[in-house]
């Protein structure tokens, strides 16, 4: 009886966390196993499980069972086919999260044994909701937060011995009033014809000073580097994006300072306190040889010390349009 009615409270809490926070979709009670709630999206169509427990399921031996059960599920069956969410529920604090316990990846299911748990906030509404589409077998348009132009780096290393090592650098930026498409009009059909093959060139994408400040900071060290843009739209695209978290990640440590070189010692006291520019950058290795190739990366950029607050407060801007794939892994 006991345990009854804190299964109805955990259920309960999990129902109102998802309301608030995703106020789109419709909830329907399940009779089956596979999962206790059925989701419907009022627009679009976007159907998924939700299982609801509590925050201490996972790495318990029920949780153990449950991966198993769901590595026996026929899943070419209709029902069957469809993304399944996992919410956990914290009953003293009557909060919960959400993350994605099976998903569908080109065409087949993909059990996650270890899933990445998100608050079930309304802040983190279209986040969840992406992450969703992009486990359904149905191509669907992500929401604004989601949309992002993805720029890729090309880096190559040799050693003496000939070895080549490759590596790339990703980073998403948000698209805003200045930073957008630059489309063209196109009367030739032969040039249509070529961008069916070869896509949108790379000048029609937004590109900025940060853009190009990280291009020139990683060609220091990679003369030969490249960069290529695209975007993510829809949920095949973010799909392609979660493929990096397979990869072996580092990081770039990027630093933008104003240049002091020209400063007397003793006025050197006066800024001890100055602010400078630090982001970071996701390295993504496929190969573990090509690891230490990668490893410990700094670079550095200077910039005139005159303006160097306008300077400061303008990268400071532009930087909260610079996103990280892994925000975005599940």
């Amino acid at each position: 009886m006991k345990n009854d009615i804190r299964k109805i409270r955990t259920e309960q809490i999990a129902v109102i966390a998802l309301i608030r926070a995703l106020p789109e979709i419709r909830l329907e009670q399940t009779n089956g196993s596979l999962f206790d709630i059925l989701a419907t999206v009022t627009s679009g169509g976007l159907r998924f499980g939700i299982n609801v427990v509590s925050s201490s399921f996972f790495g318990t031996v029920t949780y153990e069972h449950y991966l198993e059960y769901l590595n026996t599920i026929d899943y070419s069956i209709n029902e069957n086919r469809l993304p399944i969410v996992i919410v956990s529920v914290n009953e003293s604090a009557e909060t919960a999260k959400i993350g994605i316990q099976v998903g569908w990846r080109y065409g087949r299911p993909v059990v996650f044994k270890k899933p990445s748990m998100m608050s079930l906030t309304e802040e983190n509404a279209n986040k969840i909701m992406d992450a969703i589409k992009a486990m359904d077998e149905t191509i669907r348009m992500l929401s604004e937060h989601g949309m992002k132009v993805i720029k890729t780096l090309q880096i190559e290393k040799s050693e003496p011995n000939g070895m080549i090592h490759h590596a790339r650098i990703v980073y998403m930026r948000d698209f805003t009033e200045k930073y957008k498409m630059k489309p063209k009009e196109v009367v030739d059909e032969r040039e249509k014809f070529s961008r069916i093959l070869k896509g949108v060139p790379e000048d029609e994408y937004p590109n900025d000073f940060l853009d190009d400040l990280i291009l020139s900071m990683i060609r220091q060290q990679f003369p030969r580097a490249s960069m290529e843009s695209k975007l993510m739209l829809f949920s095949s695209e973010l799909r392609d994006i979660q493929q990096l978290s397979k990869c072996i990640r580092l990081d770039a440590e990027m630093f933008v300072e104003p240049n002091l070189a020209d400063i007397p010692n003793i006025a050197l006291q006066l800024f001890n306190g100055i602010d400078f520019i630090h982001f970071k950058l996701d390295v993504f290795v496929d190969a573990l040889y090509s690891k230490s190739a990668f490893e410990y990366m700094s670079l550095r950029k200077t910039e005139p010390l005159d303006g160097w607050l306008n300077t400061y407060n303008e990268y400071t801007k532009v930087l909260k349009t610079l996103h990280s794939p892994t925000e975005f892994f599940i």
